[in-house]
């Protein structure tokens, strides 16, 4: 049926179906505040289509906010109106907590809200709709009444968005070691805010460790060099190597475990165990880029660094070697050969005169070919040689992909043999 835009009625049923029909009302009806109420509460961005008037609208900007946060780019309120709003707009959504201004969050503003939502503080009970706020902000508890810093949901569910929250607990739930071993174990990083009471209980570190390796840094000195305690860290992020023990970092077990997590880890353990070969391409297999904490003399180890380069799957390693292996031929044509499908640079790293060795960029290409890169990514970054007429490089071009015919120059498609060969390809692809 075809909606007569100036008709109230049938644009009021249009864009409740569809907000973004607005765009289509008349101006009679885009200055009209039923109809863009309707329209926004659909799709909140549809605000941009209504009247000026309607855009500095409380109501009707706070209810396109709620409903779409991108709305926030179309409406034009007052800044003597500005509190107002986003008391409205957080009342009608929890969520838009999170991107109201931290200059109008004070204990004023809480307290409308929780007025806003029947709050009682003569009683236990906390609204619902406070509890979403809190998951969405929950640093704004450091504003709420004495009762609400001593519910335990309550702090819970702001530890939750925001371990910091911890610390406008009232000081009763911050000693108790029961709820706090319950935050710790949903936010291990709340630690921080307690670890003059916690830092040393094992119990808890274990916990916090748990949940957030990171955590680490905030237990005691003797917890710091317990092996089990920091193995269990290690295991959750590898970066909490750096805050073992000393004694610890030069073991060779968790400083393993810490590079199979996070292979950057590595920068942190002892000086022996950074020059340990084996430590060293296991970080490189979780992160090629931890090779720039190994030693300039292993960096300059041909065959380590080929050992590294086979392991790393975009040739980062390549970037770290000594200046003699970028002029190493082998090495070259390992880390270019072995660059990422989306990313052949190490070339661009080798020695002037490497660079410009087309034999070598012939053998580059072909290795690369095979490893299924795509005829016309290489063809693309290749300009050193005329890849298109290079009878081998096509030939082994459209042996992995038949369609990489269409790649080659025009005399070479012509070719018979790379015609027959392209039409093997396509009966028995190889990828």
């Amino acid at each position: 049926m075809k909606i007569d835009w100036t008709n109230k009625d049938e644009v009021l049923e249009a864009v409740s179906r569809e907000g973004n029909f607005l765009i289509n009302a008349s101006d009679e009806l885009k200055a009209d505040r039923d109809v863009v109420l309707a329209a926004v509460q659909d799709y909140g961005v549809a605000i941009d289509h209504a009247s000026i008037e309607l855009k500095k609208d409380i109501s009707c900007a706070a209810y396109a906010v709620s409903q779409n946060s991108e709305a926030l780019k179309f409406i034009t309120i007052d800044g003597s109106n500005e509190k107002e709003f986003w008391l409205y707009t957080v009342n009608l959504n929890s969520s838009r907590i999170s991107v109201t201004p931290d200059s109008l969050i004070n204990k004023d503003f809480v307290n409308e809200l929780l007025h806003k939502n029947n709050y009682d503080s003569s009683k236990d009970s906390i609204p619902n709709h406070f509890f979403g706020i809190l998951r969405h902000k929950g640093s704004i508890i450091r504003h709420a009444p004495y009762q609400i810093k001593n519910n335990k949901d309550a702090v819970l569910a702001a530890t939750l968005n925001d371990a910091s929250a911890l610390q406008y607990a009232t000081e009763d739930l911050k000693s108790d070691k029961l709820f706090l071993r319950t935050v710790i174990k949903n936010s291990g990083i709340t630690l921080e805010h307690v670890s003059g009471l916690c830092g040393n209980d094992k119990t808890t570190v274990i916990l916090a460790t748990y949940s957030n390796g990171l955590a680490l840094e905030y237990a005691s000195a003797e917890l710091r060099a317990n092996k089990d305690i920091v193995l269990g860290a290690v295991y959750n992020n590898g970066l909490a190597l750096e805050h073992a023990s000393n004694e610890l970092r030069a073991n060779k077990e968790i400083v393993l475990q810490a590079v199979y997590n996070n292979g950057l880890a590595l920068g942190y353990a002892s000086g022996e165990l950074r020059a340990n070969k084996n430590i060293i391409l296991a970080a490189v297999g979780n992160d090629p880029r931890s090779v720039r904490f190994a030693p300039k003399e292993i960096l300059a180890d041909k065959n380590f660094v080929l050992e590294a380069i086979s392991i790393d799957k975009n040739s980062t390693v390549f970037l770290f070697v000594s200046d003699d292996l970028k002029a190493d031929r082998e090495v070259v044509l390992a880390a270019a050969s072995n660059d990422d499908l989306y990313q052949g640079n190490s070339i661009e790293q080798a020695s002037e005169d490497l660079k410009k060795d087309a034999v070598l960029a012939k053998e580059i290409a072909i290795a690369r070919l095979k490893r299924g890169v795509s005829a016309k990514k290489i063809i693309y970054e290749e300009k050193l040689i005329n890849i298109k007429n290079d009878k081998d490089i096509m030939m082994v071009a459209v042996l992995e992909d038949g369609d990489a015919l269409h790649q080659a120059s025009w005399d070479l498609r012509d070719k018979p043999t790379l015609r027959i060969a392209a039409k093997i390809a396509k009966k028995n692809p190889t990828h």
